[in-house]
């Protein structure tokens, strides 16, 4: 064997080692999760959003960044208290034939109170619960419980206020750690805007590279908790249900550094994103409602599955989206990415919580058609729109005017026609690449008066307008943008019938304008 044919063996032999050691290194044999979720709970439990989808996405970051085999991960989503027992009985089948030291991982998220789960229809009690996983033949134990009873747009968790696992020294043969996602007389909380509870949506996020403090790759049970815990309460301080502490009970002794994940080990099929720009920055996924909301200092990374990614930074002056493609074990960087301004009115309508609502003022311009014999006018307004991210809301206010010359045929003089109106309309928007249309409902008063040029009196009537309405919109910027808008409204009017008395008559016409508008 020559020198030349030698090195490429021997290089050969070492990539093959490398990749053998990372691909053991992720497998991280002896790792079994049980994951629970229950959207329903009691008959009186208000019915959750988030709890099973949450738990799908606690298993996929835990089998492809955790080590945890596939086979070894037990997801039960809207399951009876008899599934969560037998699934018990299997984790600890499981348990007794994996090699080594085993790890094992429990997550619950659903409906509870101060005795137990509330598993559908049924409880599972916590000292039930406890016994359990402290029989299971695991080295460690980590439980998770973010238990929750639903409100409104904010989620009240946990129906009674409950105090967390008390669990003493002795009373863990090996290692223990439960980690809950409210103090003993809180309420925890999910949210509409992120898709997710704010205790779980933090600890995924965590788990996913954001809570690696020392920047070594892997994701400790200490930074995840820690990370969890602080991004959950900042983002409940101003919440209905108040501040939220998420608490623990721990008793590791003689463990080392527990790793729970490591979103930095390639192989996993996530791919990073860099975030190497500092920022307060909101990233989802094409194609998904949900949002991650992520605070960096420039040197964070988080791993992502593959897909395009839009990310939002809202800066004092404006406001940048970059979309990001992530391709499996590879990185990304924010900063390479191009961007571009966005206005106001898409951000909300994303939503996302970068901000709950976006206003905005319009000049407008244009024409109608003939009402009621009174001839086209030209018509002005002013606009002012409310955008919220499932409809926005326009007042309209302005005037028209219309002139007919005299008929010297039928002897009439000529007569200028003033209306003056306003509206409200409710409107259902979509954004396209490069404009925003929105069509719905108009209604509004309107006020008619009359002048002849025989008469310096002026004749005055009140009507009402009801139709459909739309609009296209060009935003230039964050701030600013070109319009044009189109409606059919049907006007009734009380009218004077030539045999005396009044009517109350329906009368079709058409209006169009365009102008430019700033949000705020």
């Amino acid at each position: 064997m020559n020198a030349r044919a030698a090195r490429t063996l021997a290089a050969a032999g070492a990539l093959i080692v490398s990749l053998a050691g990372a691909a053991a290194a992720h497998a991280q044999p002896g790792r079994v999760a049980l994951v629970i979720a229950n959207d329903e709970g009691h008959a009186e439990d208000v019915k959750l959003h988030f709890a099973e989808s949450d738990a799908d996405h606690l298993a996929r970051v835990l089998t492809q960044l955790g080590g945890f085999e596939p086979d070894s991960t037990f997801v039960l989503r809207g399951r009876s208290v008899a599934d969560v027992r037998r699934a018990l009985g299997d984790v600890g089948r499981r348990l007794r034939e994996a090699p080594g030291e085993p790890l094992l991982f429990v997550y619950y998220s659903g409906h509870a109170d101060a005795e137990g789960l509330h598993i559908g229809r049924e409880s599972l009690s916590l000292v039930e619960l406890k016994a359990a996983v402290l029989a299971l033949p695991a080295a460690a134990r980590v439980v998770v419980v973010d238990a929750c009873q639903a409100g409104a747009i904010t989620r009240l968790k946990g129906g009674h206020a409950a105090t967390p696992f008390a669990v003493a020294p002795e009373e863990a043969p090996r290692g223990l750690a439960i980690l809950a996602s409210s103090g003993d007389a809180e309420l925890a909380q999910e949210s509409d805007d992120i898709g997710s509870s704010f205790f779980t949506h933090y600890l995924l996020l965590g788990l996913q590279g954001a809570a690696d403090d020392n920047r070594d790759g892997d994701v400790s049970l200490g930074e995840a908790f820690d990370f969890a815990s602080r991004r959950t309460l900042a983002a409940t301080m101003g919440s209905a249900a108040g501040p939220q502490h998420p608490m623990y009970r721990l008793d590791l002794r003689g463990q080392k550094e527990l790793v729970l994940t490591r979103p930095g080990l390639a192989g996993s099929g996530f791919g990073r994103l860099a975030l190497d720009e500092p920022g307060w920055f909101f990233v989802r996924r094409a194609g998904d409602a949900g949002v991650m909301e992520v605070v960096s200092g420039g040197r964070e990374q988080i791993a992502l599955e593959p897909g395009r990614y839009e990310v939002a930074s809202r800066l004092p002056d404006r406001l940048q989206v970059a979309e990001v493609d992530i391709r499996s074990d590879a990185a990304a960087s924010l900063a390479a990415a191009p961007s571009r301004r966005v206005a106001f009115g898409r951000v909300v309508r994303k939503g996302g919580g970068v901000r709950p609502l976006s206003f905005g003022l319009a000049a407008l311009a244009g024409a109608r058609s003939d009402v009621a014999d009174l001839g086209a006018a030209w018509t002005g307004a002013v606009a002012a729109r409310v955008d919220a991210p499932a409809a926005s809301f326009e007042l309209r206010v302005g005037a028209d005017r219309a002139e007919l010359p005299a008929s010297s045929a039928i002897g009439a003089p000529s007569v200028a026609t003033t209306a003056a109106f306003a509206s409200l309309a409710a409107l259902r928007a979509k954004d396209l690449r490069y404009v925003t249309v929105a069509a719905g409902l108009e209604a509004g008063v309107v006020r008619f008066s009359e002048r002849f040029a025989s008469d310096t009196t002026a004749r005055a009537s009140l009507g009402a307008t009801v139709g459909p309405t739309a609009l296209v919109e060009l935003p230039l910027g964050p701030r600013f943008c070109l319009r044009a808008d189109a409606a059919l409204p049907v006007y009734l009017l009380r009218e004077r019938q030539s045999g005396g008395g009044d009517e109350v008559h329906a009368r079709f016409a058409g209006r169009v304008s365009a102008g430019a508008g700033v949000y705020f």
